[in-house]
C-alpha cells in the first residue's frame, strides 16, 4: 500500500481530547477515520464500513476494548488490532493475534507507524 492509498482506522476513545488529537493526526497522514466513543458503536460501525484496521482503548464505558476485540475477532478474525493503553501488557488478550499494544501517550510518528506496521 502506498502512502497516496488511504487506509480505513476505526478508533475507539472515549476521551474526547485524545480522540480529536489522534483523529487529526490520521487525517494529516491520509487516512480515513471513523470514530467510535464506545465499544457498542464501534461494533456498529465494524458492521457498517469496510475497516481496514482498529485502534482501541482499554476503558471503555460500557464493553471493554478487551471484550470489543473479542467480540470483534468473531466477525473479522484477521482484522488487525492495537490497543491504545497505558499497561504494558493486557490480561486476558494472550491467546489473540494480529494486535499491538501502543502505549498511552504517544506521539503521531508512534501511532501512524504502528498502523502501517499492523497493515503492512
Amino acid at each position: 500500500m502506498t502512502d497516496r492509498e488511504s487506509l480505513t482506522v476505526l478508533f475507539c476513545e472515549d476521551e474526547p481530547i485524545i480522540m480529536m488529537t489522534s483523529v487529526d493526526m490520521l487525517q494529516d497522514a491520509g487516512m480515513t477515520v471513523i470514530e467510535a466513543g464506545s465499544g457498542e458503536e464501534a461494533l456498529k460501525q465494524l458492521a457498517a464500513s469496510r475497516i481496514d484496521v482498529m485502534v482501541t482503548d482499554m476503558g471503555l464505558p460500557g464493553i471493554s476494548g478487551l471484550e470489543l476485540v473479542i467480540e470483534t475477532r468473531k466477525r473479522l478474525p484477521e482484522l488487525p488490532v492495537i490497543f491504545s493503553t497505558g499497561a504494558t501488557t493486557i490480561a486476558g488478550a494472550e491467546a489473540l493475534t494480529n494486535i499491538t499494544i501502543l502505549a498511552k501517550p504517544y506521539t503521531e510518528e508512534e501511532l501512524i507507524g504502528a498502523i502501517r506496521k499492523a497493515t503492512a
